[in-house]
C-alpha cells in the first residue's frame, strides 16, 4: 500500500495536501485503523483494490499454471458484480470470468458491463429456484421460493433463453443436482434446490422442461453470436 501511495504523490507533503492530512511519513499511514473521509481517499482505496485484485489472481494464475498449462482457468466465482478494479485486476490471469446469480432473470446489463470492461467470456457458476409445493422449508438458502414445480420450470426457461441471447456467455450451471434434507445439511440449508428429490426421484415438469430448453441452448446461442457479429459489421 506504502509503495502504491508514494508512487502515485512522489511526497508525503502530496498526500498531505490532497488527503487533507499531516502525516510525517508514508508509513506513519500504517498505524492509524480509520481514514478520514474524503472522496480522494476512497479514490485511492479502489485504486488499492486494484493492486491487490492482480496479485491474488496473478498469483493464483502462476500456481496452476505451474502445473497444469494446458486447461482453461474459470476465475474465483464471484457471488455479486465486483467493484470495476476488481475485474481489470483479473485481466490476463482467467480466461472465463464465473459469477453465481440468484436473481429472477439474469442481471445481463451487469454482465456486458464486466464483458465490455474485461474482453472475457462469462459464466454462470451457480443459480436456481426453489418451490413450496416440494414439502421442504426452504427457510435456508439462496433466493426466495416460488409456489409451484411449474414456476420453477417457467422460471427456469425464462433464465436460460435471456442468458444464452447473450454472445459473450459460455455456460451455465444449475444449483444443484438432488434437494438438500428438510432438516438442513452442514450448514443448515435446506431448500429445493435438486432437479431430483433426496430419494433420488425427478421433479419432471423441471426436469422436462430443462431438457427442452438445453437442446436449443447452442441453436439460440449460436443466433446470438450472428446477430452480434453482423452489429459489428455495419458498425
Amino acid at each position: 500500500m506504502i509503495q502504491y501511495l508514494e508512487n502515485k504523490y512522489g511526497s508525503i507533503r502530496e498526500l498531505n495536501a490532497k488527503w487533507n492530512t499531516s502525516f510525517n511519513s508514508f508509513e506513519d499511514i500504517l498505524d492509524i485503523y480509520t481514514l478520514p473521509s474524503s472522496s480522494l481517499i476512497d479514490h485511492d482505496r479502489l485504486g488499492f483494490l486494484e493492486v491487490v485484485a492482480r496479485r491474488y489472481f496473478q498469483v493464483c494464475h502462476d500456481a496452476i499454471r505451474r502445473y497444469d498449462p494446458n486447461h482453461m482457468i474459470l476465475g474465483c466465482r464471484f457471488a455479486f458484480r465486483p467493484p470495476d478494479e476488481v475485474l481489470k485486476g483479473c485481466i490476463g490471469y482467467i480466461d472465463v470470468i464465473s459469477i453465481n446469480n440468484y436473481g429472477w432473470e439474469p442481471p445481463v446489463e451487469d454482465f456486458r458491463a464486466m464483458h465490455d470492461l474485461t474482453g472475457l467470456p462469462i459464466m454462470i457458476t451457480e443459480f436456481s429456484f426453489k418451490a413450496m409445493d416440494s414439502g421442504l422449508p426452504n427457510t435456508r438458502g439462496a433466493g426466495s421460493p416460488l409456489a409451484t414445480q411449474k414456476d420453477r420450470a417457467e422460471q427456469f426457461e425464462k433464465y436460460v433463453i435471456k442468458l444464452i441471447s447473450e454472445p459473450y456467455i459460455v455456460g451455465y450451471h444449475w444449483f444443484q443436482y438432488a434437494d438438500q434434507p428438510a432438516q438442513g445439511r452442514f450448514d443448515g440449508e435446506n431448500s429445493n434446490f435438486g432437479l431430483v428429490n433426496i430419494e433420488d426421484e425427478p421433479w419432471t415438469i423441471l426436469v422436462t422442461r430443462a431438457t427442452v430448453v438445453n437442446l436449443k441452448a447452442e441453436f439460440i446461442h449460436a443466433k446470438s453470436i450472428e446477430k452480434s457479429v453482423c452489429s459489428t459489421i455495419q458498425r
